[in-house]
């Protein structure tokens, strides 16, 4: 027994050494995002506050970042600099257009202290309730000694209650999304945000309401993937023409939203880039069998795999983002 104790006991450790090796390196690029990332729209006319917060910023001595968002819905108001980078900090003069509104920051007396916090705050007045992306764009930090840093950024969303109603993401507002609701009622502190529907800060029964109010609804869902800019090279000596070269032009448009495609009726006109870089009819997939019960008996290292693989979910997920059903295969 004490064995058994003790090997399990190793064993627990070693996962979790791998699952904290694996967050390091994961998260351990400087991340910059949109708070709060999903927000329920206001009523028209009303204000809307977000602030651009960084995580894991060392040794951050300024930043350049557009804004972009959808004139349809919000319109610029103003924006502040942030409390992140030390006192006497110089903000350049904000360039706004319709759609976009660039922000710039740098410190003349050293580097930030701590590596959270928050690099500025917009402003918006709510032009129409609707669901619209408000992206980060042309993202630069750079050090102390003008060199450019690696940077993670993650997007914002304003949405409308509906959308928010969907808590568990499938695309279809069920008694699921009542369940999940119902079980966090009172919890504190809220164990799955996405829970507090009107995101007031508590799981209640206004937020059972809500879900219930648009029970059966389908969403259409948005990426929120965070992406590391292309245009970001570590290492890269700061110049002035570099600086000037990578000023965003706005207005920069925001990206449409997905567009639902139906099927074909004839298989031969598709024109897609499906899996196996062949037509869909054409897909096909090897069937191998199951593998049979091993006896530990017979062969006492018998092992299980703690992986998962996940092939079969991305091949199903791209036939339905491009519009068609996936062989049961």
């Amino acid at each position: 027994m004490k064995k058994y104790i003790k090997e399990h006991f190793l064993f627990l450790s070693f996962v979790a050494v791998i699952g904290l090796g694996f967050t390091n390196l994961s998260f351990g690029t400087t991340v910059i995002s949109i708070t709060p990332n999903q927000i329920p729209s206001p009523a028209v006319g009303d204000e809307l506050q977000l602030d651009i917060q960084i995580t894991g910023g060392k040794n951050v001595a300024g930043y350049k970042l557009s804004v972009v968002f959808d004139p349809t819905a919000l319109r610029y108001i103003e924006s502040t600099n942030g409390d992140f980078l030390p006192t006497g900090t110089f903000a350049a003069s904000v360039i706004n257009s319709a759609d976009g509104v660039s922000l710039a920051a740098t410190s003349a007396t050293g580097v930030a202290a701590l590596e959270n916090g928050t690099l500025a705050t917009v402003k918006f007045e709510v032009v129409a309730v609707k669901s619209s992306p408000i992206n980060l764009v042309n993202v630069v930090l750079f050090d102390n000694t003008a060199m450019l840093m690696p940077v993670m950024v993650v997007n914002g969303m304003v949405q409308t209650i509906t959308f928010l109603s969907d808590v568990n993401e499938d695309g279809e507002i069920n008694i699921l999304d009542l369940t999940l609701v119902g079980q966090n009622i009172g919890i504190t502190p809220i164990a799955n945000p996405r829970t507090d529907v009107n995101r007031d800060g508590n799981v209640n029964i206004l937020d059972l309401v809500l879900v219930a109010q648009n029970f059966g609804a389908v969403i259409q869902r948005v990426d929120h993937t965070p992406v590391i800019p292309s245009d970001i090279e570590i290492d890269a000596e700061v110049t002035a023409d570099a600086v000037e070269a990578s000023e965003p032009s706005l207005p920069i448009s925001p990206e449409p939203p997905p567009v639902n495609r139906q099927v074909p009726p004839n298989p031969e006109s598709i024109t897609l880039n499906p899996p196996n870089s062949a037509p869909y009819h054409d897909v096909f997939f090897q069937a191998h069998g199951t593998n049979p019960f091993i006896d530990t008996e017979d062969d006492p290292l018998s092992t299980f795999g703690m992986d998962v693989d996940t092939a079969s979910y991305a091949v199903t997920r791209r036939y339905l983002r491009d519009g068609f059903l996936p062989p049961p295969e």
